[in-house]
């Protein structure tokens, strides 16, 4: 209400970067999907304009993430594929790896 934007929208940004998904006051704000310029894109959770919850992060050079987000970091438990096959399955804090993990190696070996 109040000319801002409620419900479901796509908002495409002057240089080609959009979100298209739930929209509360104007603010992003439940499921949605934020693509970028580059090709990397968010599929997931908003709270307050920020990624908090569960989601997906696919950056342009085919690393991904998929876990928990708080305020736009990554942060609890998550999966992270790197470029190069390498894949580390364990916890996060403030978007770095903390605690129980475990890597694994395309070969194999963990």
């Amino acid at each position: 209400s109040n000319d801002r934007a409620n419900g479901h929208g796509k908002f495409v940004h002057m240089d080609g970067s959009s979100y298209d998904g739930e929209w509360s006051q104007d603010t992003k704000s439940g499921k949605g999907v934020e693509t970028w310029v580059d090709g990397s894109h968010f599929e997931g959770e908003y709270v307050a304009g920020k990624k908090h919850g569960f989601g997906v992060f696919t950056a342009s050079d085919g690393a991904s993430f998929a876990g928990q987000f708080v305020e736009d970091r990554m942060d609890g438990d998550g999966v992270y594929t790197f470029n190069d096959g390498r894949v580390y399955s364990g916890q996060w804090r403030t978007s770095c790896m903390s605690g129980g993990g475990h890597m694994r190696w395309p070969d194999g070996r963990s």
